[in-house]
C-alpha cells in the first residue's frame, strides 16, 4: 500500500513540474529576427484574417505589399518567395514551401503567377515594405488558387562547414509564411474528387 501511494504522489508531482513548465508553441519563434505585417489591397476580400484572400478579374495584375522589420539590432537579409500550397503525405497543407511534384490536374500554379524579391538588407530596428506583383491568368477559373508568401532571413553558413573553393554557402534558416487565396468569383464551387493513383508509402 505504501508503494501504491508512494507511486501515485510521484506521478502527481512529475504531473505538475510539466504542468507548471512554460510552454513555447514554436521553438523556431525565439530564433526569428523578423516581424511581418500584411498590407492589404483594396481586393482583399477580409480585412480581419491575417492572410491575402484576394477577388481578382482575369488578366488583373495586383501587388501584394508586405511590411517586414528587423527585431535585431544587427543588419540581416531577407527575401521573399511564393509557393503553391499542396496537403503532404500528412494530410496537411502546406502554404510554404513547393511539392516535388506537382499535381498533374493542376491548371495554375500560384508560385509562377508571383514574382519573388530580391534579396533585401534591414538595418538594425529597420522596416521596409516588400513589393510582390501578382499577374492573374488570363482566363476564368473556378475555385481557388492558394499558396503562400514565405519571409525567410538569409545566413551565411560557417565558412569551414563549405566545400573548399566553392565559396560562403548561403542557407535559409528560420521564416514567416502569409497565405495567399486568389479567386474571379465569390460563387461557391462544387468538390470534384479525383482518384489518381494508391500506392503503399513510408511516412
Amino acid at each position: 500500500m505504501r508503494y501504491k501511494h508512494a507511486m501515485k504522489s510521484g506521478i502527481w508531482l512529475l504531473a505538475a513540474f510539466f504542468f507548471f513548465l512554460p510552454v513555447s508553441v514554436k521553438a523556431e519563434e525565439t530564433a526569428l529576427n523578423t516581424h511581418v505585417t500584411p498590407l492589404f489591397p483594396e481586393s482583399q476580400v477580409d480585412e480581419s484574417k491575417g492572410y491575402y484572400e484576394l477577388l481578382l478579374a482575369p488578366g488583373q495584375k495586383e501587388t501584394l505589399k508586405l511590411k517586414v522589420g528587423n527585431s535585431s539590432s544587427e543588419p540581416i537579409t531577407v527575401q521573399v518567395t511564393p509557393h503553391t500550397a499542396y496537403t503532404n503525405t500528412l494530410g496537411n497543407v502546406e502554404y510554404g514551401k513547393d511539392a516535388n511534384e506537382a499535381d498533374p490536374t493542376l491548371i495554375h500554379s500560384l508560385d509562377e503567377l508571383m514574382t519573388p524579391s530580391e534579396v533585401i538588407t534591414l538595418s538594425g530596428k529597420e522596416t521596409k515594405t516588400i513589393v510582390i506583383p501578382l499577374q492573374m491568368p488570363k482566363d476564368a477559373f473556378e475555385g481557388y488558387l492558394a499558396g503562400g508568401l514565405r519571409i525567410a532571413e538569409i545566413k551565411e553558413a560557417e565558412e569551414s562547414e563549405t566545400p573548399e573553393g566553392e565559396g560562403v554557402a548561403i542557407k535559409n534558416e528560420f521564416a514567416h509564411v502569409i497565405g495567399v487565396v486568389v479567386s474571379n468569383t465569390s460563387d461557391s464551387v462544387e468538390p470534384e474528387l479525383e482518384l489518381l493513383d494508391v500506392f503503399a508509402d513510408q511516412l
